[in-house]
Protein backbone atom coordinates (compact mmCIF):
# COMPACT_ATOMS: atom_id res chain seq x y z
CA UNK A 1 0.00 0.00 0.00
CA UNK A 2 1.38 3.21 -0.91
CA UNK A 3 2.11 5.69 1.81
CA UNK A 4 1.18 9.43 2.19
CA UNK A 5 0.58 11.50 -1.33
CA UNK A 6 3.84 12.68 -1.99
CA UNK A 7 3.36 12.88 -5.86
CA UNK A 8 4.64 16.79 -5.65
CA UNK A 9 8.39 15.29 -4.99
CA UNK A 10 8.66 12.35 -7.61
CA UNK A 11 10.56 13.52 -10.52
CA UNK A 12 13.93 14.73 -12.08
CA UNK A 13 15.99 17.48 -10.96
CA UNK A 14 19.07 19.28 -11.84
CA UNK A 15 20.96 18.90 -8.92
CA UNK A 16 23.75 21.79 -8.35
CA UNK A 17 26.03 22.05 -5.27
CA UNK A 18 29.82 23.70 -5.51
CA UNK A 19 32.42 21.38 -7.01
CA UNK A 20 34.21 19.49 -4.56
CA UNK A 21 38.01 20.08 -6.15
CA UNK A 22 37.05 23.88 -7.23
CA UNK A 23 34.15 25.61 -4.80
CA UNK A 24 34.00 28.29 -7.16
CA UNK A 25 32.92 25.93 -9.95
CA UNK A 26 29.41 24.15 -9.75
CA UNK A 27 29.03 20.32 -10.55
CA UNK A 28 25.39 19.75 -11.90
CA UNK A 29 23.78 15.50 -12.13
CA UNK A 30 20.76 14.66 -12.50
CA UNK A 31 18.11 13.45 -9.28
CA UNK A 32 15.62 11.40 -9.84
CA UNK A 33 12.88 10.68 -7.23
CA UNK A 34 10.18 7.18 -7.36
CA UNK A 35 8.12 5.54 -5.45
CA UNK A 36 9.49 1.93 -5.02
CA UNK A 37 6.35 -0.60 -4.66
CA UNK A 38 8.95 -2.99 -3.18
CA UNK A 39 10.43 -0.93 -0.15
CA UNK A 40 6.88 1.14 -0.10
CA UNK A 41 8.23 4.92 0.61
CA UNK A 42 10.38 7.23 -1.89
CA UNK A 43 13.69 6.20 -3.11
CA UNK A 44 16.27 8.52 -5.14
CA UNK A 45 19.11 7.78 -7.46
CA UNK A 46 21.85 10.19 -8.87
CA UNK A 47 22.20 10.11 -12.73
CA UNK A 48 24.54 11.41 -15.83
CA UNK A 49 27.08 12.50 -12.82
CA UNK A 50 31.02 12.27 -14.56
CA UNK A 51 31.89 10.64 -11.47
CA UNK A 52 29.86 7.93 -12.33
CA UNK A 53 31.40 5.91 -9.23
CA UNK A 54 30.40 8.14 -6.66
CA UNK A 55 26.51 8.30 -7.79
CA UNK A 56 24.30 8.04 -4.86
CA UNK A 57 20.85 6.07 -4.25
CA UNK A 58 18.90 5.91 -0.79
CA UNK A 59 15.65 6.42 0.80
CA UNK A 60 13.70 9.85 0.87
CA UNK A 61 11.90 10.79 4.37
CA UNK A 62 9.40 13.47 4.44
CA UNK A 63 8.66 13.78 8.47
CA UNK A 64 5.79 15.82 9.10
CA UNK A 65 7.11 17.27 12.34
CA UNK A 66 9.81 19.38 10.19
CA UNK A 67 8.38 19.43 7.04
CA UNK A 68 11.98 18.97 5.91
CA UNK A 69 13.13 16.32 3.29
CA UNK A 70 15.59 13.51 4.12
CA UNK A 71 17.80 11.66 0.92
CA UNK A 72 19.62 9.19 2.74
CA UNK A 73 22.47 7.09 1.28
CA UNK A 74 23.68 3.86 3.73
CA UNK A 75 25.99 2.06 2.09
CA UNK A 76 28.16 -0.31 4.03
CA UNK A 77 27.29 1.81 6.97
CA UNK A 78 28.73 5.17 5.53
CA UNK A 79 26.09 7.48 5.11
CA UNK A 80 25.68 10.63 3.25
CA UNK A 81 22.79 13.20 3.83
CA UNK A 82 20.46 16.29 2.11
CA UNK A 83 18.47 18.11 4.58
CA UNK A 84 16.14 20.10 2.06
CA UNK A 85 13.81 22.72 2.46
CA UNK A 86 11.14 23.20 -0.73
CA UNK A 87 10.32 26.79 -2.09
CA UNK A 88 6.79 25.76 -2.54
CA UNK A 89 5.81 28.15 -5.54
CA UNK A 90 8.97 26.86 -7.53
CA UNK A 91 9.12 23.25 -6.24
CA UNK A 92 13.27 24.03 -5.94
CA UNK A 93 14.54 22.04 -2.70
CA UNK A 94 17.27 23.97 -1.05
CA UNK A 95 19.26 22.61 1.90
CA UNK A 96 22.45 20.90 3.03
CA UNK A 97 24.70 17.95 1.76
CA UNK A 98 26.98 16.55 4.41
CA UNK A 99 29.53 13.70 2.91
CA UNK A 100 33.06 12.77 3.13
CA UNK A 101 35.82 14.21 0.84
CA UNK A 102 38.82 12.80 -0.27
CA UNK A 103 41.59 14.33 1.46
CA UNK A 104 45.05 13.82 1.30
CA UNK A 105 45.93 9.91 0.31
CA UNK A 106 43.77 7.80 1.78
CA UNK A 107 41.71 10.17 3.81
CA UNK A 108 38.51 10.84 3.70
CA UNK A 109 36.63 14.35 5.73
CA UNK A 110 33.66 15.68 6.45
CA UNK A 111 32.40 18.63 4.88
CA UNK A 112 29.19 19.91 4.40
CA UNK A 113 28.06 22.82 1.21
CA UNK A 114 24.74 23.96 0.04
CA UNK A 115 22.86 22.12 -2.34
CA UNK A 116 19.80 22.66 -4.76
CA UNK A 117 17.99 20.72 -6.80
CA UNK A 118 15.52 22.06 -9.67
CA UNK A 119 12.59 20.37 -11.17
CA UNK A 120 13.89 19.84 -14.96
CA UNK A 121 10.50 19.93 -15.69
CA UNK A 122 9.98 23.80 -15.00
CA UNK A 123 13.59 24.35 -16.62
CA UNK A 124 13.25 26.29 -19.91
CA UNK A 125 16.38 24.66 -21.86
CA UNK A 126 17.71 21.53 -21.15
CA UNK A 127 20.02 21.41 -17.90
CA UNK A 128 23.34 22.28 -18.00
CA UNK A 129 25.79 18.95 -16.58
CA UNK A 130 29.05 18.47 -15.07
CA UNK A 131 31.58 20.74 -13.95
CA UNK A 132 30.26 24.47 -14.79
CA UNK A 133 33.34 27.12 -14.73
CA UNK A 134 32.82 30.36 -14.35
CA UNK A 135 33.62 31.12 -17.77
CA UNK A 136 30.10 28.71 -18.53
CA UNK A 137 27.64 31.24 -20.39
CA UNK A 138 25.25 29.36 -17.88
CA UNK A 139 26.96 29.97 -14.96
CA UNK A 140 25.64 33.11 -13.40
CA UNK A 141 22.38 31.87 -13.54
CA UNK A 142 22.79 28.56 -12.21
CA UNK A 143 24.86 30.22 -9.35
CA UNK A 144 21.81 32.20 -8.78
CA UNK A 145 19.87 28.77 -7.78
CA UNK A 146 23.04 27.89 -5.66
CA UNK A 147 23.63 30.94 -3.67
CA UNK A 148 19.50 31.29 -3.00
CA UNK A 149 20.19 28.36 -0.75
CA UNK A 150 21.75 30.55 1.80
CA UNK A 151 21.15 33.76 0.90
CA UNK A 152 17.07 33.03 1.37
CA UNK A 153 17.42 31.03 4.67
CA UNK A 154 17.08 27.69 3.62
CA UNK A 155 19.55 25.95 5.18
CA UNK A 156 22.55 27.86 7.89
CA UNK A 157 25.67 27.01 7.75
CA UNK A 158 28.01 28.72 10.88
CA UNK A 159 31.09 30.22 9.96
CA UNK A 160 34.85 28.69 10.06
CA UNK A 161 37.17 29.21 12.99
CA UNK A 162 40.90 28.11 13.18
CA UNK A 163 43.03 28.52 16.12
Amino acid sequence: MRGPPLSWLEGSYMTLRPASSRPQNIYSYVTEVSWSGEANHLVFRELARTDKDYAQSGSVAVPHQSGHIYFVTNKHGQHRLMLLSRHVMSGELHGLLLTLQQGRGTLLQPIAMPVALIPIARLKQAPVLGTISEAHHGYERLRGFLDKTLADGFALMLGERRP
